[in-house]
């Protein structure tokens, strides 16, 4: 029988005269161990030591994370923690899982201008490592502002609305936040008839904004993002006609 570290059958071989060395035990270079005992086998996986070789270096508002798995079968990791910790400060610490046997990773929003013990903890069947010496990295002054927001759409709550008001609900994708994290998204609806403006601001991490308007004309919807920097740029406009 062959088997995965995750106790997965991945073949199997009928061995008519079967010879059972009910002492058989082996270790490879990273301490698993399997072997006979009670007429079963079993695999023993230790938990991995600490991660070495952690490296990390910005993009937009993010970490990329790269670490080396240390005394761990690649094949026995499911799963890796990097978490980055603001140094003097009260932002939030920061973490991200990396499914599998993957040695890199993404951790973020990170704030502008601030400092960051970063490290990596590799887990195994066997349990978690401890995590790696911590590196100091210092992000950038915050200089670009977000992109504009795209996937820009907009629907009526209900299609027999009663009276002549209906709640428009504009949805849209969220803007590339520069290199610092987006705080709000200003969306504006257009009344194409009156020339009428209506707006309204959201918290950053929120895609989604509702209107309560007369359902007769067609609205246009646009939709902006900022961070420290400033108002990044509109977004293309989307129109959805009256009722």
């Amino acid at each position: 029988m062959t088997w995965n570290f995750s106790g997965n059958v991945i073949s199997t071989t009928v061995v008519t005269t079967p010879s059972v060395n009910p002492a058989f035990s082996a270790t490879d270079a990273y301490g698993d161990n399997i072997c006979n005992l009670n007429n079963a086998a079993f695999l023993v996986v230790p938990a991995p030591a600490a991660p070495t070789n952690v490296k990390a270096s910005q993009v937009g508002d993010e970490f990329e994370v790269s670490w080396q798995p240390n005394k761990a079968a690649p094949a026995a990791i499911t799963s890796s923690t990097i978490t980055a910790t603001p140094v003097g400060s009260t932002n939030p610490v920061l973490s991200a899982i990396v499914s599998g046997s993957a040695s890199t990773g993404l951790v973020g929003p990170l704030q502008p201008s601030t400092t960051y013990h970063i490290t990596a903890v590799s887990t195994t069947i066997g349990g978690a490592s401890p995590a790696s010496s911590p590196i100091a990295v210092t992000t950038v002054p915050a200089s670009i502002a977000p992109s504009a927001p795209t996937g820009v759409s907009a629907h009526w709550a209900s299609t027999e609305p009663a009276g002549t008001t209906d709640t428009l609900v504009a949805t849209w994708n969220a803007a590339v936040p520069g290199n610092s994290p987006i705080d709000e998204y200003e969306v504006n609806i257009l009344d194409s008839d009156s020339g009428t403006t209506l707006r309204q601001t959201v918290f950053g991490t929120k895609l989604t904004a509702s209107f309560t308007v007369d359902f007769t004309p067609n609205w246009t919807v646009t939709v902006r993002a900022s961070n420290v920097v400033g108002w990044g740029p509109v977004s293309a406009g989307y129109t959805l006609g009256g009722l």
